[in-house]
């Protein structure tokens, strides 16, 4: 059985998709390990801001 790689669904500025591996590719949101930290500072952030302004 031939396993497929699953690529990451992040879209740079210039709409070029990244080519990285999906860090999980049975998951809902495909992304490589890059741009889930990524995602993950940006909403860590998010947080800190938004219980410092409450």
């Amino acid at each position: 059985m031939s396993d497929r790689i699953v690529r990451c669904r992040y879209l740079r500025r210039n709409e070029q998709q990244c080519t990285a591996e999906a860090a999980d590719p049975v998951a809902e949101l495909l992304l490589c390990t890059k741009h889930l930290a990524r995602a993950m500072a940006l909403v860590q952030e998010r947080r800190t801001t938004r219980s410092a302004t409450r």
